[in-house]
C-alpha cells in the first residue's frame, strides 16, 4: 500500500487573499500492480482501515475542541 497524505489551507478565491479558513485534508491509499477481483474487496478494507487510522491520529481531541465539533459528555 502506498498512502499519500496533503494537507493544507484552500484559497477558494486564488489568487486573491485567503477569506475563507478552509484547511484540508486528504488522505489516499492505493497500490500498483495488478489485482484479481478477489483481493480487491480485502484491498479496499486494509485501506480504508489505514486511512481512518491515521485521520484518527492527525484530528485529536484538542483539535476538535478548536474546531468547535467535541460534546463534552
Amino acid at each position: 500500500m502506498i498512502m499519500q497524505f496533503q494537507y493544507g489551507m484552500y484559497n477558494t478565491d486564488f489568487p486573491a487573499p485567503i477569506k475563507n479558513k478552509l484547511y484540508i485534508l486528504d488522505i489516499d491509499a492505493y497500490t500498483q500492480g495488478l489485482l484479481t477481483f478477489d483481493d480487491i474487496q480485502s484491498r479496499l478494507d486494509k485501506f480504508h482501515d489505514a486511512i481512518e487510522d491515521l485521520f484518527e491520529k492527525v484530528i485529536t481531541n484538542e483539535l476538535r475542541k478548536v474546531m468547535g465539533v467535541v460534546n463534552e459528555d
